[in-house]
This record gives C-alpha cells, structure tokens and sequence, in this order.
C-alpha cells in the first residue's frame, strides 16, 4: 500500500487535479484523513468530487453541504429504457408496445437504473401479454426511496430465466466492487452446477453457454464491464449486488471484519455458500463456521496464512465443498488431506505465496479447474496431477519460478482448456500436445536444452491447435 500512496502523491504533486471517488461507503472518519493527507499534494484550484448512498459518508467526507441528486425526468427515463429495450429503428416496429412502455416509466418515477434493468430485461420480449405482466405486476407498490429501486430490480431479477438466476445470485459469494474475471466466474459456475448441458450437449460446451449466461447478465445491466486489460472483468453496480445478496438469502454468509469472524453464531443449517473477507491476519476461522456440514462454496480471502490445525479443520469439517477460494490469502503450503475433498471441483490458490502442491492432489478425482495465476514461489507441480482426468483449467500464468511441468502432460489430461505455459525437457513433452484438441487461448512453450525449434516446426501439427490465437517461444 505504500508503493500505491507514493505513486498516488508522485502523480498528482504540484498539478491541479479533478478527482472522482465514486459510490463510497467507508464512513470511517480517519481512514477518511489519511486519504484527504494524500490528495494535499494538488496545486490550488484541485477538487474532490465524492458519489455516495449513505448520509453518513457524506457527511464524513464533505467540506462542503452535499448534494442530492434529483430523480431523471419522465422524458429522459423513456430515453434510457427505449435505448435499452429496443434495437436501432425496431421501435417503429413494435409501436404497440410503446404504451406499455410509458406505462412502466410513470411507475418507477425516475429511477435509471430501473430504466435500464427493465429495458434490457424487455429486449428479448416482443409479446404483449410480456410486457404487461411487468406493467401489472403488485411489486411496484411495496416500498418507497431505495426500498422502492430493489423493489424494480427484484421484478427484473424474477423475469430470468431461473438459469439466470442461479448465476447472478451465485455473484453474492464476492464482496462488493469486486472485480469478477469472466474465466473465474464461469468456472465456478461449472463447478457450482449452475450451467448445465441440455440432452446430447458435447461436455465440452459448458464453457460456452457459461459465456452466453455472462453475457445475457451484461445485456441486461446486472454486470458492468470492469476491464483495465485484455482480461474480460465484470463489477456488479452497488443496488444490484444488493439485489444479489437478498435473492440470495441465508444460503449465503458474508464475514467482513474480524469482529464480525468471532460473532458469527445461529443456526447456519441452511447455509450453503461463505464469504470471509477480511483484512485482519488471524490464523482462525470463525467457529461457528465449522457447524455449516452442508457448506458447497468456501471464499477465504483473509490475507493471513492458515496455520496447519485451522487447515486440518477447514478440510475435515467441510467434506463436501465444490468450491474452494483461498485466492490472495498468505498460504505457503497446501496439506495433503486436501485430498478429503472427494467433491471438489474448483481450486484457487492465485496470487499466493505457494511453494509446493501435495501429491495427494491427485485423489480429487472431481477436480476441473486448478488456479494458480500468480503463485510466483511455486518451483514444480507434483506428478499425481496426471491423474486428475476430469481436469479442464490448469492456469499456470506468471508462475515465473515454475521450473518443471510432470511429463507429458498432455498425454493424462486432454480434457485441458486451459495451459498457458508448458515447459517442455524432452520431445515428448511437446508432441502430446497434439492431443489436446481443447486447448485455446494462449500457450507459451518453454523449451529446455534437449529440445530444438527445428524439431518442432519440422513437426508442424503441433503448430495447429485449433483454438490456439497465439504461440510463444523461449
């Protein structure tokens, strides 16, 4: 963080700036302090400009009275929901759907992101008796200010396809302005059986309705793109993360704070999904916690290592985990009862400070995606992984100590989507690829002294992976 503070300040010192912190909620006052001790650095004539919910806030962080935003106007309401709800010139085409329309703007009295949640939800709905049941629905009438929006997004959410739902209510395991990596978010929906194959569906397929229900949710501004790079990222605009986290209900527990860890109590029978997300460095995991036996998704994103017994429990307790997130957290070393988790199907150990994955790996026969993006400690990956057939996504972006992959790998797992880099000591190493005919995105070839170039260009099917868009060479 005091890498980021010194940018922050080296970027902005002696210029006049205009800064935008959007949709705030931390209403600490002396967090608050050393954030405005930061921006000091301006000429005169700089302004901060702040966007909240929440009174508080603003009262926290404003020098001067705050201003409250109006409600659009009918006219720029219809504007919004049109934009959303019809093509370029269909409008003219589907005239006799237009006052139902107006009928719905009048209702929801000036809310945009209504307009735009309900305009893209109405796109694929060309019937009239569609349209009417969103305008007769009795929800509009349940609440009034905020209460009154969710109220709106809740008519959305309920108008999904339910295998929508499943997805976008699976999006409360993240915390809120959480960046979702498409890849990530569709692997946990696989491995969470919220996309599922219709009858004579090549399995293979999974990952590509996964993308059409991403981009349904995008379609209809339950997502947001988020992308700072070539990686596709999604953020789920603050009112409908709430939305989430209702829809939800108590099958999910979120764990904010280390005094919140320790208060977790009740019954959490129904619990199915937990989020721990915390800043605090604490070897424990909330006790209550260990009574959730039907727990299916595990999120640990604390930033403290996990201490062999917290591990030992976390393993024992819950033996029917699908899902386990331990991404950013301080682990350096994963136990071999990791193979209690018969059921599990997606791991992420990313960004951590990984040295070495147990053997015993590869009893978990269920296992489809192994992430370990930015695991920069991380030297081999043990033999056994061979053994896990049913494997897709083996990510091994930027484990830039990786020294040695188990040979021929392609041989044992052609099931592989995912295998950015492959390190390649012997001829065999890269002539199985061939047989990884699923095999897309980019692939990096590390070639050792007993491999040549020659060889591989002089066998060129290796060359041609269908899916494939960029080959590299070192």
């Amino acid at each position: 963080m005091g890498v980021l503070q010194s940018q922050l300040q080296e970027s902005l010192c002696g210029k006049r700036y205009l800064c935008v912190l959007d949709d705030v909620w931390n209403d600490d006052q002396e967090e608050w302090d050393k954030v405005r001790y930061l921006l000091r650095c301006g000429t005169e004539g700089s302004k901060i400009i702040v966007t909240t919910r929440s009174g508080k806030v603003a009262t926290v962080m404003s020098s001067t009275p705050p201003h409250h935003s109006e409600a659009l106007t009918n006219d720029d309401c219809w504007t919004l929901f049109k934009q959303q709800a019809f093509a370029y010139g269909e409008k003219d085409a589907s005239s006799n759907l237009l006052p139902i329309g107006q009928q719905i703007i009048d209702k929801w009295q000036g809310v945009p992101l209504a307009a735009k949640v309900l305009g893209g939800l109405l796109r694929s709905k060309r019937e009239e008796d569609e349209w009417l049941r969103v305008q007769e629905t009795d929800l509009w009438n349940l609440d009034a200010g905020e209460n009154r929006i969710l109220s709106v997004l809740r008519l959305g959410f309920n108008h999904l396809p339910s295998h929508l739902k499943r997805c976008f209510a699976h999006c409360a395991i993240f915390p809120r302005n959480y960046h979702l990596k498409k890849e990530k978010l569709i692997q946990q929906w696989i491995a969470g059986g919220l996309v599922q194959l219709s009858a004579g569906d090549d399995p293979n397929m999974l990952e590509h309705i996964g993308n059409d229900c991403s981009n349904d949710l995008l379609k209809m501004s339950f997502f947001q793109l988020a992308s700072s790079s070539n990686v596709v990222e999604f953020k789920v605009p603050n009112l409908i993360y709430d939305l989430a986290k209702y829809v939800a209900g108590n099958e999910f527990l979120t764990v904010a704070n280390s005094y919140q860890a320790q208060d977790v109590a009740g019954d959490l029978a129904e619990t199915r999904y937990v989020l721990v997300d915390s800043n605090y460095r604490s070897n424990l995991l909330p006790k209550a916690l260990y009574k959730t036996h039907k727990l299916r998704t595990l999120a640990l994103l604390a930033s403290g290592d996990l201490s062999k017994e917290a591990l030992r429990n976390l393993l024992s307790c819950f033996k029917p985990l699908k899902i386990l997130n331990l991404s950013g957290s301080g682990i350096k070393r994963m136990r071999r009862f990791i193979s209690d988790l018969k059921y599990l199907r997606y791991l992420d150990l990313s960004n951590t400070p990984l040295e070495k994955l147990p053997g015993t790996i590869g009893h978990l026969c269920n296992l489809e995606t192994v992430e370990l993006t930015g695991c920069t400690f991380l030297l081999e990956l043990p033999q056994k992984i061979n053994k896990l057939a049913k494997l897709r996504h083996l990510n091994l972006k930027d484990c830039t100590s990786l020294t040695c992959l188990p040979p021929i790998i392609g041989y044992y797992l052609q099931r592989l989507q995912t295998l950015p880099i492959v390190i390649a000591r012997y001829w065999d190493d890269v002539y199985m690829l061939v047989l990884l005919k699923y095999l897309r995105d980019e692939l990096k070839i590390k070639l050792l002294e007993n491999v040549s170039l020659r060889l591989i260009w002089d066998n060129g099917k290796v060359l041609h992976a269908p899916n494939i868009f960029r080959l590299l060479f070192s």
